[in-house]
């Protein structure tokens, strides 16, 4: 009778399913923890089983499926492409006028420094002056 009751406790998953998870476990698009939580596991150890047990099965499954679909995503992948070398491009002009105003600022801060004998660049090496009364014990 008892062991009875601990078959009905552990129902068997079906293999889709166990399939369905280790792809998952594989590809990295879940991990452990979020297999036991959404298949409602409740050992680790089951979830190492099925990988260990359908892995060679779902890695050939996966490596058909990227061979028969690679024909199918090539337009989608050269218009990915054309949109990540604009936005590079984009991304380079942004950078070059960014430098330009850092040099204009810099030479305007070299100018003003000249012309009116003002240090304007902070000075990281010196020494704040203590405020008068500040750190003395009355």
């Amino acid at each position: 009778m008892l062991v009875q009751q601990k078959r009905e406790k552990y129902s068997r998953t079906p293999k889709s399913v166990r399939l369905e998870a280790v792809e998952l476990f594989i590809t990295g698009k879940k991990d452990m923890w979020e297999l036991r939580r959404d298949y409602n596991i409740t050992d680790a150890r089951c979830i190492y089983l099925w990988v260990k047990k359908h892995e060679a099965e779902v890695r050939e499954r996966l490596s058909e499926k990227s061979v028969s679909s690679s024909a199918m995503y090539e337009p989608i992948k050269n218009e990915e492409l054309n949109s990540l070398e604009s936005e590079n491009k984009r991304l380079k002009e942004m950078l070059y006028h960014s430098n330009l105003k850092i040099d204009a600022l810099e030479t305007l801060i070299t100018l003003a420094e000249q012309n009116y004998q003002v240090s304007i660049r902070k000075n990281f090496a010196a020494k704040q002056s203590k405020r008068s009364g500040e750190g003395t014990v009355k």
